[in-house]
């Protein structure tokens, strides 16, 4: 996310910058995403993968409604709708997963702490170094 402008920029030219804000949020959608990655195999190992489909079923179907909506206003909504259902199924399968696990949300959460700061920091040298420059 800290560096789409200059992605952009390099990548397509001058023309496509409008494109950055949408990257930018699709950036966000894609990070959440990739924590949920996983359950999926959480799933299988609680003998339920039938959750996943389902779970795979909704989301599909709910992207396209939310794609839908987005599409009335502009690019950025689209990517806006997509940041929003990404959220609200993220949100929906940590709490199953949690449920199903009986793990603690406070371990669970724990467990992505060490990436999250990592992200962090990376994403502040990034901005540090941009300023310099």
């Amino acid at each position: 996310m800290g560096i789409a402008d200059e992605f952009v920029r390099v990548l397509y030219g001058d023309l496509w910058e409008e494109a950055i804000t949408t990257l930018q949020i699709l950036l966000i959608a894609g990070a959440i995403t990739s924590i949920g990655t996983l359950s999926g195999a959480l799933f299988q190992g609680l003998g339920k993968p039938e959750i996943e489909f389902r779970f795979n079923i909704v989301s599909f179907s709910t992207n396209f409604v939310f794609i839908y909506i987005g599409v009335r206003y502009s690019i950025e909504g689209v990517a806006v709708s997509i940041l929003i259902n990404t959220v609200l199924l993220e949100v929906y399968k940590t709490k199953l997963l949690i449920f199903l696990t009986k793990i603690k949300i406070k371990e669970y959460l724990s467990a992505f702490l060490p990436n999250f700061f990592s992200s962090l920091i990376m994403f502040v040298e990034v901005l540090f170094v941009k300023k310099k420059c």
